[in-house]
């Protein structure tokens, strides 16, 4: 190890490799948007989620080990040094990251005895299930592509006020995986316009280490609207 000497410079430009969480309400465009990014791979988790989706590549999986063995496969691929054998994909879509939480809690529980989630001492369950979800996404994060997590969203709500929206997935896992990616970002619609959204506001999660994001604060729904304002 050495100690740096130099300052470090920003990156500009639209980046090659980036992990982005985009979730919103059931229904609300988050598949459709995935598929428009360039040569995008779904791993398909929900059934019957991509049935009315043009022109992506679509992988159905099942469960926890499907989803290694994909990665498996795409990593082999793009280590090799065949130019062949390298897959085709710039994207990777998880849809959604839900599915595989379920999973993993459900095995985390037969490992346990338990018959639902908290019932461990000590919440060794929710430490165990959160681990070995980040640690799924950190795989995949590690692919040479933009990685889309994409997730549905619960509301925010005290004392049956709602006050805004986060990921829907219990609540030590939802605090990790928004830490863990560089960019969140929020579908809604408004006024009949189904929008993008990466500005926190207080209520709802947001964000993105993209300045030029920050800047613009929301846009349409769509992966040409989003990439017009990355130069």
């Amino acid at each position: 190890m050495k100690l740096p000497d130099k300052r470090c410079k920003a990156e500009t430009g639209w980046p090659d490799q980036a992990t982005w969480l985009i979730y919103g309400s059931p229904k609300v465009g988050k598949t459709t948007f995935a598929s428009q990014w360039p040569d995008c791979l779904i791993l398909n988790t929900e059934p019957r989620g991509t049935r009315y989706i043009e022109g992506a590549f679509v992988l159905e999986v099942g469960s926890r080990v499907d989803l290694l063995e994909a990665h498996k496969l795409l990593k082999a691929g793009y280590d090799s040094t065949d130019p062949g054998k390298k897959p085709p994909y710039q994207t990777i879509a998880i849809d959604t990251i839900d599915a595989p939480s379920d999973w993993i809690c459900q095995k985390v529980m037969e490992e346990m005895g338990t018959q639902m989630m908290g019932q461990a001492t000590g919440g060794a369950d929710w430490i165990t299930a959160r681990q070995r979800v980040i640690s799924l996404v950190r795989l995949f994060s590690n692919l040479p592509v933009n990685l889309l997590i994409l997730a549905h969203a619960k509301p925010i709500e005290i004392e049956g006020k709602r006050l805004g929206a986060t990921v829907n997935l219990f609540n030590s896992l939802a605090f990790a995986l928004l830490g863990e990616v560089e960019n969140i970002l929020y579908c809604t619609t408004e006024k009949d316009k189904r929008k993008l959204k990466f500005v926190p506001v207080s209520g709802t999660d947001m964000g993105s280490h993209l300045p030029a994001l920050n800047e613009a604060k929301e846009c349409e729904l769509n992966y040409k609207a989003l990439r017009a304002l990355v130069k």
